[in-house]
C-alpha cells in the first residue's frame, strides 16, 4: 500500500501530513499579522483588538468574531469582525451588564485561572 494511503494505527498519510502543514503555515502567518499590528499600533489598541477578531475567524474557520473587554461593570464589546451593520450596532449598543443577563454576565465576569 503506498504511504500516502497508509491504514495502519498511529500512521498518518502525506495528505494528513500536508493538511498539518498548511494549518501550521496558516498559523504562522496569521501570528506574524498580528504582531506586525501591535507592532505598529503603539498607541491604538483598537487596530490589534480588530486583527484579533479578524485572525480569529480565519483560523478558526468561524462565521464571525467579537472581542469583549470587562470594564469593571460591564462587558462591552470593542471589535467585531464579519458580521451586518444591523447586528454590530445591536452588539455594540447593547453591552453585557449583570443586571440585563445574570447568568450569563457572572459565567463571563470570573476569572479563568
Amino acid at each position: 500500500m503506498p504511504p500516502e494511503t497508509s491504514t495502519a494505527p498511529g500512521d498518518r498519510s502525506v495528505q494528513d501530513l500536508e493538511r498539518e502543514l498548511a494549518e501550521a503555515r496558516e498559523q504562522r502567518t496569521a501570528t506574524h499579522e498580528l504582531l506586525r499590528v501591535i507592532g505598529r499600533a503603539h498607541a491604538d489598541p483598537q487596530q490589534v483588538f480588530e486583527a484579533i477578531a479578524y485572525n480569529a475567524v480565519q483560523l478558526c474557520a468561524a462565521k464571525n468574531a467579537s472581542i469583549w473587554l470587562f470594564d469593571g461593570r460591564m462587558l462591552r464589546a470593542v471589535a467585531i469582525h464579519n458580521v451586518s451593520v444591523e447586528r454590530k450596532r445591536l452588539i455594540e449598543d447593547n453591552p453585557i451588564t449583570e443586571r440585563r443577563r445574570p447568568s450569563r454576565a457572572r459565567s463571563l465576569y470570573r476569572p479563568y485561572c
